[in-house]
């Protein structure tokens, strides 16, 4: 339901909002700037008097200049949008907007969802506020040759000291890990492990073995798994940062031309 999507996307952004958000209606003027604000990071330059004054039109209209060219960047037409229907509490209004909305949550990855279908009113719509992409990885079902194949190969006899088994854990490879923007994946990526078999040695019969030898290299493998762990990815590197501190600038002066041109029109 698009309202479970709301309050998802609150959470996601840290807002409180005590009861949640039963209707489409509840998203009032305030709350939609502040939701703004904070998919933006970054606080919209309007007047202290302006947000402290009633004139929800005008900041609805500054609210839908800021999503539609710097957010959107005119992929989803909003100028149909009355600013002051959406300030009113309009139905069809903040219905559009809350779609807008939960279609920009489930592209930053913060409304979970199994479909993530845009809304019915854009039919092409192109993603700028992204974190880091996460890409997800599925281990195949086993096809009945491939059980056969696995059983057969329990029961051949091993020749080599390489086609042993061994219990001990490492690692995946780098290349098989999980690539995560958020802390909330540490956990899934230590699950992600697997038991696989330590390159000790490669070929020779099997024979006595060193112990000294096995033990050195047992300490070796443990040492150089700790280094193939990747440490927490950063949620933005250092060139979408430059990028983003441009389009802060930018937005900052939008919003400020939007805020003048609202207050001579209501002088």
């Amino acid at each position: 339901m698009l309202t479970d999507q709301l309050n998802q996307l609150l959470d996601a952004l840290g807002i409180s909002l005590p009861g949640g958000i039963q209707h489409p209606t509840d998203l009032t003027p305030s709350l939609l700037l502040a939701i703004l604000e904070s998919l933006l990071q970054a606080r919209l330059p309007i007047s202290r008097e302006l947000r402290r004054s009633k004139d929800h039109d005008a900041k609805m209209k500054i609210f839908l200049g800021v999503l539609q060219h710097d957010v959107l960047q005119g992929s989803l037409e909003l100028t149909s949008i009355d600013p002051r229907r959406l300030a009113r509490g309009d139905w069809d209004a903040v219905v559009k907007i809350a779609e807008v909305l939960c279609w920009l949550g489930r592209n930053m990855d913060l409304i979970q969802e199994n479909t993530t279908s845009s809304p019915t009113t854009s039919t092409t719509m192109t993603r700028t506020l992204t974190h880091s992409a996460s890409v997800s990885m599925e281990t195949p079902p086993t096809t009945p040759n491939e059980e056969d194949s696995e059983d057969e190969e329990e029961t051949r006899m091993p020749r080599c000291i390489h086609e042993i088994p061994s219990p001990i854990v490492v690692p995946l490879s780098p290349g098989a890990r999980w690539q995560s923007h958020s802390s909330s994946m540490d956990s899934r990526l230590l699950s992600l492990e697997r038991k696989i078999s330590p390159p000790v040695r490669h070929s020779g019969l099997i024979s006595v073995a060193d112990d000294d030898m096995e033990i050195a290299s047992f300490e070796s493998s443990l040492n150089s798994s700790t280094m193939l762990r990747r440490p927490r990815r950063r949620l933005f590197d250092s060139a979408y940062e430059s990028q983003q501190r441009e389009t802060v600038v930018l937005l900052k002066e939008r919003a400020r031309l939007l805020t003048e041109i609202a207050r001579l029109q209501h002088a």
